[in-house]
């Protein structure tokens, strides 16, 4: 399931429309700042974040997919001109940037594997390992709710979305000790709570119209691990392949599965035991 890393290499200025080693896929719509590419190797999908390169005469143009599909994705333009792009024109797999230094980019190779591998949680709703609380705010707007920790108790700072009904969303920091203003964790649910038993009880909760779910998509997030929200244990089995460090720990009537990318990110998935649908995701970043 690791991507195999390619390692360090300069990114070139210019690439070989001859050259058919990388060719993805070939322009087939543009609707304002969103390019949709068809992809013409239907055994390697496309994978979130992935950059894809056009030559348009002495300039290079990079697009990055933000939703890939089976069959094709949508993607961004992060550099050249959207006014170059033409439909059917060719573009050639660039790879996913992991580090970027000053003229070199680290890439890993496309493959056969699923659409969403654990791996891909290295990135979360556009955050990975070193972001900060201050860029939460600035993506998410102020918090609907702030517990602020202190270095007397070596505790966390605590940020809360819930803009609409049924949105939760939380950003935890590291503890003042470390960096309290780095993010430690990102939780997303879409769920509803009930109280049976003698205990408050999490159940899925379809939020696509309404709630966390739709939230972010309103915010532009086009994250495919959204799409993961209701699907059983098993499903999320298939979908991330068999892991050997997968754990799996059974707490106030749910499963969590506790998964550990390639990095020792770690990321949880939450499932009520009666019901059997997922309803809570979270990202480490530490």
């Amino acid at each position: 399931m690791k991507r195999i890393i390619i390692g360090l290499f300069v990114l070139p200025l210019a690439f070989s429309l001859n050259s058919q080693t990388n060719r993805a896929g070939i322009i087939t719509k543009i609707s304002g700042s969103e390019i949709t590419v068809r992809n013409e190797n239907p055994n390697s999908p496309f994978l979130m974040g992935e950059t894809l390169h056009l030559l348009t005469g002495d300039k290079s143009v990079t697009l990055q997919v933000t939703f890939p599909m089976q069959a094709s994705a949508k993607c961004k333009l992060i550099s050249g001109s959207i006014s170059k792009l033409k439909i059917n024109s060719i573009v050639y797999s660039g790879g996913i940037p992991e580090i970027k230094s000053p003229g070199t980019v680290k890439t890993a190779e496309r493959t056969n594997d699923k659409l969403l591998k654990i791996d891909d949680f290295n990135t979360f709703l556009g955050f990975s390992k070193g972001d900060t609380m201050d860029k939460a705010v600035k993506i998410f707007g102020n918090p609907s709710k702030v517990v602020k920790g202190n270095i007397f108790t070596n505790s966390n700072d605590y940020y809360c979305w819930t803009n609409e009904d049924n949105c939760f969303i939380s950003i935890v920091s590291q503890k003042y000790s470390e960096d309290h203003n780095k993010i430690s964790h990102i939780s997303i649910l879409s769920s509803f709570s009930k109280f049976e038993h003698d205990m408050n009880k999490s159940f899925y909760l379809d939020t696509t119209k309404k709630g966390t779910v739709h939230y972010l998509h309103s915010k532009g997030f086009k994250d495919p691990a959204l799409d993961l929200f209701g699907i059983s244990r098993e499903d999320i089995k298939k979908v991330l392949g068999f892991r050997s460090n997968e754990i799996c720990i059974e707490l106030n009537d749910s499963h969590h599965y506790w998964y550990k990318t390639w990095s020792k990110q770690d990321v949880v998935f939450s499932f009520n035991i009666d019901e059997d649908k997922l309803y809570s995701i979270v990202v480490y970043l530490k």
